[in-house]
């Protein structure tokens, strides 16, 4: 009986020693985020992304938030980010981007198609993009919206009702920059209920993967080529 009491208290100890840990290595992060209603539904150990989705209310699809940490220089970030011509080579199921009005260097206005899985019909939308910096947050944001008004809706695509992100870099230690990616996509028209990871969950996910894979192009690196407006965004600014 002696045994089987001693095993008895060490399974205890050792699951208090567990809960014990788990506090103590708690992220106050992920608590924040978990905290707001977001919920884990990708984590991507190898290129260090987590995607969360949240049900907001009054709309049809879940919010996503994608949170993602890589080594760039903040100067190849600008670059990917500005240029337009090279926007379907890391954009989810682009077919097709154009500038409609450069407005300044950090400001513009652009047309894009996505490419919908088959029988589906393709969509097309207007987003107006912004880039600033918030030096309250020690960060550098892009901020884009729908301007649907801009272009009549055109023949064979559905237009999309919402595109909604704000991605917000910010600097780390070791020369690790934070990407979070909060956002919201109403493609419009009907769509089967299986779409809808696609849009709230791939579409960011995979646009993700597909700037930091552009980040590691060497002519993404020279900063010399960027506007002065968009060094400016990115020189000085520290850790917060």
């Amino acid at each position: 009986m002696s045994l089987i009491f001693s095993l008895r208290r060490l399974c205890g100890a050792l699951s208090l020693l567990c809960l014990t840990s788990l506090y103590a290595y708690s992220d106050p992060q992920t608590d924040a985020i978990a905290a707001a209603g977001w919920h884990l539904a990708r984590n991507d150990h190898i290129h260090h992304i987590q995607a969360y989705l949240r049900q907001d209310p009054g709309k049809r699809l879940k919010s996503f938030l994608i949170e993602a940490d890589f080594s760039a220089p903040p100067e190849a970030v600008g670059a990917v980010l500005i240029d337009f011509d090279h926007f379907c080579d890391w954009i989810y199921r682009c077919g097709e981007a154009h500038v409609l009005h450069r407005i300044s260097d950090t400001e513009y206005q652009i047309y894009i198609i996505h490419n919908a899985p088959y029988g589906i019909t393709d969509r097309d939308t207007i987003i107006h993009g912004v880039a600033y910096r918030d030096n309250q947050r020690h960060a550098v944001i892009v901020k884009t919206w729908e301007e649907q008004h801009l272009i009549p809706d055109q023949p064979h695509y559905v237009r999309m009702i919402n595109e909604e992100l704000e991605w917000i870099f910010t600097p780390g230690p070791h020369g690790v920059t934070h990407l979070e990616l909060v956002g919201y996509a109403d493609p419009g028209g009907w769509i089967p209920r299986w779409i809808d990871n696609l849009v709230q969950l791939d579409a960011p996910y995979y646009s993700v993967r597909g700037m930091l894979r552009m980040l590691k192009k060497s002519e993404y690196n020279d900063n010399t080529k960027l506007p002065d407006a968009v060094q400016n965004l990115w020189h000085g600014l520290v850790q917060p």
